[in-house]
């Protein structure tokens, strides 16, 4: 079964896209509420209902972290007021139709408010297409994984330290434990 569902139909190809456009109209929308004052909980609620009222099967999380809880990374939200120059960061984890979604987005709350703050989107816009170019059928997910910078390269300590972290996270039919399968 993992085998068949390496190699997507058409119909599989437009459910994975929708799943998608799906959770890309949500993070539209947090980006036009995303300002001072309001709670990481509003941000979540507001998501949730737009993805169940595009027709989600089931919204299973949507982590919202900002502002000095980015440190270490929780996997939860709570009442916490965005702040100006806040960073806030949103995981959706929703079904539609049985084709799951993770993905991550990062939003500055106005400017950023230091230099390497500033530079890091282009910094990870470099380590995607990187690993975009790699993608190809039969590459391994551990190829992919050894085009990214190493945790020390990034200013951990150790890879369980950013472990987590910097795991692509993407789209596919199934999630065991946290770690997607293939397909």
């Amino acid at each position: 079964m993992l085998a068949a569902r390496e190699v997507k139909n058409i119909d599989e190809l437009i459910l994975l896209n929708m799943a998608a456009a799906m959770v890309d109209g949500v993070y539209q929308d947090i980006a036009e509420a995303l300002k001072p004052g309001v709670k990481e909980s509003e941000i979540v609620a507001l998501a949730t209902a737009r993805l169940y009222g595009m027709g989600s099967d089931c919204v299973e999380a949507i982590n919202a972290i900002s502002g000095e809880r980015c440190t270490p990374h929780p996997h939860n939200f709570t009442d916490r007021l965005i702040r100006p120059g806040d960073q806030a960061f949103f995981d959706i984890i929703q079904s539609f139709m049985g084709y799951r979604t993770c993905y991550y987005r990062t939003f500055n709350v106005g400017m950023a408010t230091n230099i390497a703050t500033r530079r890091l989107p282009a910094s990870a816009r470099e380590w995607m297409d990187r690993a975009i170019d790699l993608l190809k059928p039969g590459v391994s997910s551990d190829r992919i994984a050894r085009s990214f910078p190493t945790a020390k390269d990034i200013g951990f300590s150790s890879e369980m330290e950013a472990f987590g972290l910097n795991f692509c996270h993407g789209l596919g039919s199934g999630c065991t434990s946290g770690r997607w399968s293939r397909g």
